[in-house]
């Protein structure tokens, strides 16, 4: 799959942006994550919202 997408740096980007936009979306996967490593604000924010469905 990478190597399909492998046209340029611009490539790195959206390859790191696809995975967490699709994590967010599964909310059992980031719900975890929050859990492991609230420390992080950031994360945590974003995870917030797949949380609250998650636990729904």
């Amino acid at each position: 799959m990478g190597e399909e997408h492998s046209t340029g740096n611009k490539s790195a980007f959206d390859d790191e942006k696809s995975p967490i936009a699709q994590f967010a979306l599964l909310g059992d996967v980031p719900l975890r994550f929050s859990e492991s490593g609230g420390h992080d604000s950031s994360t945590y924010g974003y995870l917030g919202l797949g949380s609250t469905w998650a636990e729904k």
